[in-house]
């Protein structure tokens, strides 16, 4: 018989009537319109209806199928009188959606209600798994095997869930649920693994989380999803340093515990505020206690970790607190595996040096009687934010890491080794992370001689370097001397018998130097120079651009000063002093004085460059107006030639006419400009 449009809604009549007539097949949910076919046309009904996740009365048409499987065509079961997600995972877990007719086939169990979750559990297992990540409160779903899910189900019993975090895109189906107590996700081809954002507070522990949750689903092919476990990613230890608990220690927790203002303030602080010496312990929102207060001790805990400004610490870290400071040892060698306190009980100077090859974050140094003086640090070896100078307490922060370093003249003269180590204690932390280990004392029984200190005074300063380049040593075949510039065997000696190096003045001395971070600090040690560096010159009246004197040129109309050298030659330094302090630095032209021993300060202009330079303006450094002698009278100046000498006599040329008779001057420029105007041109 051929089936025409017409004969085929009969035909579909005779098979029901026949089925129901040999009452042979029950209803199976999802199956709104009662033809023994589960499909999107009993969807479109149900849906019709309105009835889904209202208040309103459903009925087996508006979707309440959570009765199946039972009852017949005309004679559905009853349910709970609502359409809900329940009716929607009934529906689906019966495997009919789209399959044809279900007669003689279909479930003959209705589906499980949601169950509690497991337990222990792997992904990739033959078991559904929901992954629960303590750090964020991501929520994911792995099914079993390979199989696909057609629903998922999450129900919390007090309401956890956070709807609004699920991914854009994750729940865009009509039957989606994304709410506080309810996270249901519906697709009928079926979805594999998925993650359903934050949707759950992060730091639950396992037994929280899976006390509150329940779930159920269905697979494709039809089934419920069977044991359902926990795959509990545990929350990382905070580790100290952050203060925002964001799993990452850097600036911007710096900036949030000293806009506390409880640093070494009597208290009480709390996490967050720079109490960090209970570390490692607690999770984000639960950070673990310290000793209530913020100070040193926090400090030195957080740079311990090694943590600063290197991104997240998830999955890594320390996971031991910082020990606590730890009593000086004896003996010692200056460059060995382990860090160095050097004490001179000549002068007091206390220096720290760190383990050979390694650099330091922090050095804390606590005096148990308080018989630092603060008053004697070394200037601008403590200036930052975290840096303390007290009678008890030596501590300096550098999160980029520093090396050997002086801290001045702090402790008493005289101390024996034993008195020193019986009341100074130490800890700091080291670049790339960890504790400094054990700290030995280098005791030195004299003041030794710094890199720099070309005149034995116990100062490095231009003087020095004047003096070394005025020798002629630099970058020749030598040999030099330490007065020469023969710096690489410091620290050591004393004055009158300086260390000896390699014999020559090079690149390498002057890095040796730098490295003191005692140049223009001034004294390093209680003792007068052994001999007087030589006196800076008054500039002398006289000269002219190109001879064979070095010139000072001073512009009376704009302050600006130029150094002319002798006509063939080059400078190495140039060292102008004023007198009362007239000079402005910060009118040097940028990149005038970029060297590492450049100054600019208002009694002092100094350049180095070791390679020699020529004629230059060192800007308008100088109040215009001066006659030539107020100028000369303020001003004196010394330096060194290319090749080695010093300057000799320096003479002063300044662009204005000083007619006899007359204090002031004319400037050029103003003389001219009359000169020309008288003869009717101003070109």
């Amino acid at each position: 018989m051929k089936i025409t449009r017409c004969t085929a809604p009969i035909l579909a009549s005779l098979l029901l009537l026949v089925a129901w007539g040999s009452q042979a097949q029950v209803l199976q949910a999802g199956d709104a319109s009662e033809d023994y076919e589960f499909n999107s046309s009993d969807l479109v009904q149900v849906f019709a209806a309105g009835r889904y996740r209202t208040a309103n009365t459903a009925k087996w048409a508006d979707g309440d199928w959570n009765g199946a499987p039972g009852g017949s065509a005309g004679s559905p079961p009853s349910g709970d009188d609502l359409f809900d997600e329940f009716d929607v995972v009934a529906a689906f877990y019966t495997g009919l959606y789209e399959t044809g007719s279900y007669i003689g086939r279909g479930p003959t169990e209705p589906a499980p209600l949601p169950a509690p979750v497991l337990g222990g559990g792997r992904t990739g297992d033959n078991q559904t798994s929901l992954i629960y990540d303590a750090l964020t409160g991501e929520v994911s779903v792995d099914p079993p095997g390979r199989d696909d899910l057609t629903t998922i189900h999450l129900i919390s019993r007090t309401g956890i869930f956070d709807g609004s975090q699920v991914p854009a895109g994750t729940l865009p189906g009509l039957f989606d649920v994304a709410q506080d107590d309810s996270i249901f996700k519906l697709e009928p081809g079926g979805f594999g693994a998925i993650s359903l954002g934050t949707i759950a507070p992060p730091g639950l522990t396992e037994g929280q989380f899976r006390t509150d949750v329940s779930v159920h689903g269905s697979l494709g092919g039809g089934g419920g999803l069977g044991a359902v476990d926990l795959v509990f990613v545990a929350a990382p230890d905070l580790q100290a340093g952050d203060a925002n608990e964001d799993y990452e220690f850097n600036s911007s927790d710096l900036v949030l515990v000293f806009a506390s203002g409880l640093y070494k303030s009597a208290g009480p602080a709390n996490w967050s505020e720079g109490d960090w010496d209970g570390a490692p312990g607690g999770f984000a929102g639960s950070p673990p206690p310290g000793d209530g207060f913020f100070d040193e001790i926090d400090i030195v805990a957080a740079y311990h970790t090694g943590l600063y400004e290197t991104g997240s610490y998830v999955g890594r870290g320390p996971s031991v607190s910082a020990p606590g400071p730890a009593p000086v040892l004896g003996g010692g060698v200056l460059g060995d595996a382990q860090a160095s306190l050097v004490y001179d009980t000549f002068t007091g100077e206390v220096s720290v040096d760190p383990p050979a090859g390694v650099t330091l974050t922090t050095i804390h140094l606590i005096s148990a009687t308080g018989f630092f003086d603060a008053t004697q640090l070394a200037p601008q070896t403590l200036t930052g934010l975290f840096d303390v100078a007290q009678d008890e307490s030596i501590f300096k922060l550098e999160p980029e890491g520093f090396g050997a370093i002086s801290l001045g003249t702090i402790a008493p003269p005289g101390l024996t080794d034993a008195q020193f180590r019986a009341d100074v204690s130490v800890h700091g932390s080291l670049s790339g992370g960890g504790s400094l280990g054990a700290v030995d004392l280098v005791f030195i029984d004299a003041p030794v001689l710094q890199a720099g200190d070309a005149n034995e005074d116990y100062e490095f300063n231009a003087a020095d370097l004047v003096l070394a380049f005025a020798a002629g040593r630099y970058k020749t075949p030598g040999p030099a001397a330490w007065a020469e510039g023969d710096w690489d065997g410091a620290p050591g000696g004393s004055a009158g018998s300086p260390p000896v190096g390699d014999g020559l003045f090079d690149e390498v001395d002057l890095v040796a130097a730098f490295v003191t971070g005692l140049y223009e600090t001034g004294s390093y040690a209680r003792l007068g120079p052994a001999e007087p560096a030589p006196e800076p010159a008054p500039l002398v009246a006289g000269g002219m651009p190109g001879d064979a004197q070095t010139s000072l040129h001073y512009d009376r109309e704009t302050g600006e000063v130029r150094v002319d050298p002798p006509a063939g030659v080059t400078l190495t330094t140039i060292h102008l002093i004023s007198a009362t302090g007239f000079f402005d630095g910060l009118q040097v032209p940028p990149g005038t004085l970029t060297g590492l021993f450049d100054v600019a300060q208002d009694d002092s202009i100094f350049k180095l460059e070791p390679d020699g330079f020529g004629a230059i303006s060192l800007g308008t450094i100088a109040p215009p107006g001066l006659t030539d002698a107020e100028f000369r009278a303020d001003i004196s100046v010394h330096g060194s030639l290319s090749g080695g000498g010093s300057l000799g006599d320096v003479d002063l040329i300044g662009p204005a006419i000083f007619l006899d008779g007359f204090e002031d001057a004319v400037p050029v420029k103003t003389l001219w400009q009359k000169i020309l105007g008288a003869a009717g041109n101003s070109d």
